[in-house]
């Protein structure tokens, strides 16, 4: 987030969070500092804000959380066992 005033993000399908978050433009003194970051798949819900991309696509937190889905081996569940019997 470059500029701001009053930013609120639903970030809710990211992390299960009710309330939006209030983001803010200043420098992020951490790795772990995500109040100036917004994320593909979250909806702002108030204010305004001026930002630049980082990541796209897969390199995106949902583009990873994508890829893990994806390349999750679930197995045959018992019923499919049953039959294969």
């Amino acid at each position: 987030v470059l500029e701001c005033s009053n930013l609120y993000i639903d970030e809710s399908i990211l992390t299960g969070e009710t309330e939006p978050r209030e983001k803010y433009s200043h420098v992020a003194e951490s790795v772990d500092d995500k109040e100036n970051l917004l994320f593909m798949g979250t909806m702002c819900v108030g204010g305004r804000g001026k930002g630049i991309v980082i990541a796209t696509g897969k390199n995106t937190i949902l583009g990873k959380i994508s890829d893990i889905i994806q390349n999750i081996d679930a197995g045959k569940t018992p019923l499919q066992l049953k039959m294969a019997d």
